[in-house]
């Protein structure tokens, strides 16, 4: 894959792009969206959120026997994390490696991110039995979901294109990185948020034929590109 040079988004200002096949970038979430009335059911007003998902690199290649030790140690360590946050997400599911995470906050999601990124970095993956080069990958975009009833989970579950718009980034994130939607870094340059900053790689193609995104790299402020 080729990749333009990174550009850091600076807090001051959103950077403009004049790329024609992606979305715009959305405004920071003062007000929330009109309600969308569907043609039969329950009237669901759509929330601005933040959504993550991540999977493990090399999930699938795993053996039979190591399936115990990556749900104790791997599933267990980002259940730690989650319990020490000072801004959990207020939504999480699984589904084999895969994980979805919600966050009110985007600031809050970023640094969960960074945070999961870093923590899976750092640990030493052959001491349980996983690969040494154990790592993940992460995808996020802000955007207006419908939160609802899941009757199959038995609790409230976010609904709607901008989460799998979400679910699409994450494929095509490079292990050990996070990358975010042009929407969810120009909400956080809008906003001011300075610890942060956003490398842009460019327009790139999203999985499963979903279109193409305009996707910058997450990092924290003083790492180096």
């Amino acid at each position: 894959m080729t990749t333009t040079m990174p550009a850091v988004i600076p807090s001051a200002g959103v950077s403009r792009s004049n790329d024609t096949d992606a979305a715009s970038p959305i405004d920071a979430p003062d007000a929330p969206p009109p309600p969308v009335v569907a043609a039969s059911g329950p009237k669901l007003q759509r929330e601005v959120r933040t959504m993550l998902f991540a999977d493990m690199v090399g999930y699938s290649r795993l053996a039979e026997q190591d399936t115990p030790s990556f749900m104790t140690h791997f599933l267990g360590m980002i259940a730690g994390i989650i319990e020490h946050s000072a801004t959990p997400p207020g939504f999480v599911n699984t589904w084999g490696d895969g994980l979805f995470m919600e966050f009110d906050d985007v600031a809050a999601g970023a640094r969960f991110a960074l945070l999961l990124r870093d923590a899976v970095a750092q640990s030493d993956w052959s001491a349980p039995g996983l690969p040494q080069g154990t790592a993940i990958r992460i995808g996020m975009h802000t955007g207006p979901v419908f939160r609802a009833f899941d009757p199959l989970i038995g609790r409230e579950n976010y609904f709607g294109s901008h989460v799998i718009r979400a679910a699409r980034i994450e494929p095509v994130a490079a292990p050990g990185s996070i990358y975010v939607s042009a929407e969810l870094a120009s909400v956080l340059a809008a906003r001011g948020v300075d610890e942060f900053a956003a490398d842009y790689l460019g327009a790139m193609p999203l999985a499963k034929g979903y279109g193409s995104g305009r996707l910058y790299r997450l990092r924290n402020a003083h790492e180096a590109e």
